[in-house]
């Protein structure tokens, strides 16, 4: 509407009502406010008392309306029955964005039925509440503390799903404050909004949530698409999309953290340019998984939805399960014999499948020891009599009979090594048969390696893959670690046995007795351990019960599941030894099917024994009058042989914290086995 317009027709309207009046304009409205008009924070309510009064004309009503700048952002209105009476009310100071602490009007209106107004002003001083905390509630009964970390700026780290859909509410932080609700709405965050705010990560697990209450700016939102489709969380690491791609289809993946930093497996994808990613098997149907933990792309063959299964003209998938393989690497993600981390080799022409290596990284160069299967299980393999060799440098096993491998398994020839840092790209051709297989092996060049350097307390850790990391390394009891080369912060998962950081400061200390430590420093999975040695070589426990003690058995990881220790010796897990002759192994509560980092005891079945090398030889027993204390008594049970094993029917709750304490401090005749929960 034009202004001036406006104005005359405001003009005509009042004229209007006065002609209609005996009296227009009579009358005199008296203000007396009662009370002092006191500074306040944004979000606040405001209060205010007034003498409303008129000796000539009945009054109407008190107006309260609250100006910033010329913008009035608030009102109040109080009908005013009575004269000469007192009249109580409350603005609302609005929250909002990046507004500036500064100067507020309040402007108060009394008028009469004759519409006579009298008016006050008075000058506002407005500041930002410094709050505590505040709090994220996601409407399905979690809540989570976003603690101050300075003005303005409040965080939360921990465990959380990928998605966390919630409101942040603040707490009243003056006398006349309110309890506020931050929610959404046109794509922001906004004070009152009762729509969840949609904070979203790449993965699920330990993340930051951030939130800034001067700029209501918050972190993070992490949406990861291909295509510009929405990818759907998986589990704490993968987010999938199901996908009928063509051979040479262009992917482009969106909202992928660190792109640049991803790999990408060649045998599926051709990197361009502009980051998008050319599909070079057979078109088909897929499910594309992007683990950001590893930072790859995964690609899996499917068949009405579900993993394919090899079929007899060759179609379908072929899958790797077995050892001496992994990708993008062996250290960060070697199958091993877990059908569940089974690797789908690309189908480059129909009937034919290919995976490409590089020795040292994503194949052993001197150990190899897997075979190809029909599908993500057991059911079915190609087995010494489907499939045949013509390299001279891998071979398929015939039967331990035979030729002393297992029938399909592959192997290095006989007094071969492969290549460090060679490419070999393994080519299965099943086009005459999926019982007259043949396995190809070509040699590609080699990969150039470039060593990101990470230096630990000033040693330097050695790298086969720019990704884990190991070196030997003296350390003192509560020494400060410094790390160069990588950024080791509050989302890693530190051995809590071994290191403690400080959220405050950002450093990390040492919690074991001095001595000599192997560190293994994992940039993909973002974790840190240790273990005792001696002259370079695993520590072996003294005769006075020093230095160290092995755990071994099912249903216990060093990490995570599936990794569990087990009873293979090079898996052994060196115990923490906190205090002379006191190990320890701290883990919380875990569902072997849905695992996440950290959770490494098997809340409803573990079987474990102590030894005391890395090796067989030397393990205690209840021979050894190794005890169990009383209150250990209600988790776990100790056999004749050292077996220590959950109750019958005891279950531990997934995600609280539970402690093994072995204690030799005072000899084998007092040693005990103490088993508590402490979170």
């Amino acid at each position: 509407m034009n202004p001036f317009k406006s104005i005359i027709l405001t003009a005509l309207a009042v004229g209007a009502l006065a002609a209609c009046s005996d009296e227009p304009g009579t009358g005199n409205p008296v203000i007396d406010v009662r009370n002092d008009i006191e500074d306040v924070c944004y979000g606040d309510s405001l209060p205010f008392t007034v003498k409303a009064s008129d000796t000539e004309v009945a009054l109407s009503t008190l107006k309260a309306r609250l100006y910033y700048g010329d913008e009035m952002v608030s009102e109040t209105i109080i009908r005013t029955k009575e004269s000469d009476k007192d009249y109580s009310g409350k603005i609302f100071v609005p929250y909002l964005a990046d507004k500036a602490d500064g100067q507020a009007r309040l402007v108060l209106l009394l008028q009469n039925i004759k519409f006579t107004i009298t008016e006050k002003e008075y000058t506002v001083g407005l500041t930002h509440p410094d709050y505590p905390y505040l709090t994220l509630e996601d409407g399905e009964g979690n809540s989570y503390r976003l603690e101050r970390k300075e003005r303005y700026n409040y965080a939360f780290t921990g465990k959380m799903p990928q998605k966390v859909k919630g409101l942040i509410r603040a707490p009243k932080s003056t006398p006349n404050g309110n309890e506020l609700t931050f929610g959404y709405r046109d794509n922001r965050i906004v004070e009152g909004s009762t729509d969840g705010i949609p904070f979203s990560n790449s993965r699920a697990g330990k993340y930051t949530i951030t939130f800034n209450s001067y700029s209501l700016i918050g972190s993070p939102f992490v949406v990861l698409k291909l295509n510009g489709q929405e990818m759907a969380s998986v589990d704490d690491n993968n987010s999938a999309l199901d996908l009928n791609i063509a051979q040479g289809d262009i992917l482009s993946p969106e909202g992928f953290p660190e792109y640049e930093d991803w790999i990408i497996d060649t045998d599926f994808f051709t990197q361009n340019p502009d980051g998008s990613l050319t599909f070079k098997p057979i078109g088909g149907s897929y499910r594309v998984l992007a683990n950001s933990q590893l930072k790859t792309l995964i690609v899996r063959p499917l068949l009405n939805g579900e993993p394919a299964r090899l079929q007899e003209d060759g179609s379908g998938g072929l899958w790797i399960i077995g050892t001496g393989f992994g990708k993008p690497s062996m250290g960060s993600n070697e199958v091993g014999w877990s059908p569940e981390r089974a690797y789908a080799l690309a189908q480059v022409h129909p009937g034919v499948y290919q995976v490409t290596c590089v020795a040292g990284k994503s194949l052993s160069i001197d150990d190899i020891n897997f075979k190809f299967f029909y599908e993500m299980s057991w059911n079915g393999c190609l087995e010494g009599s489907d499939i045949h060799s013509t390299s001279d440098l891998i071979k398929t096993g015939m039967g331990q009979d035979i030729d002393g491998h297992d029938p399909g398994n592959l192997y290095l020839a006989e007094g071969v090594t492969l290549e460090p840092n060679a490419i070999y790209t393994l080519t299965v051709d099943v086009t005459a048969g999926i019982h007259d297989a043949v396995l190809s092996v070509t040699k590609n060049g080699f990969e150039e390696f470039v060593e990101k350097k990470v230096n630990f307390c000033g040693t330097p850790l050695t790298t086969s893959d720019n990704s884990i990391y190991t070196g030997i390394v003296n350390l003192s009891q509560k020494q400060e670690l410094s790390i160069e080369g990588t950024n080791v912060n509050e989302m890693w998962w530190l051995d809590p046995d071994y290191f403690s950081y400080d959220n405050e400061t950002g450093k990390i200390s040492f919690r074991p007795v001095e001595g000599e430590y192997l560190i293994t420093l994992n940039r993909a999975n973002a974790t840190l351990q240790a273990a005792r040695m001696e002259n370079g070589q695993p520590a072996v426990m003294t005769p006075d019960y020093r230095k160290a003690l092995y755990l071994r058995g099912w249903g216990a990881c060093a990490v995570s599941f599936p990794d569990q220790i087990g009873w293979d010796e090079k898996n052994a897990f060196c115990m923490a030894e906190i205090e002379p002759g006191v190990f320890r192994y701290t883990a919380q509560g875990a569902n072997a099917a849905a695992p996440s980092v950290g959770e490494r005891l098997s809340y409803d079945w573990f079987g474990i024994k102590f030894f005391w090398q890395k090796g067989d030889g030397g393990e205690f027993s209840n021979e050894t009058n190794l005890k169990l204390t009383d209150r250990s008594s209600e988790w776990v049970t100790l056999s004749e042989t050292g077996d220590v094993n959950l109750v019958d029917g005891k279950q531990l709750t997934i995600g609280n914290t539970y402690q093994i304490t072995v204690y030799l401090s005072e000899g084998l005749e007092k040693g005990t086995i103490d088993f508590i929960e402490i979170q």
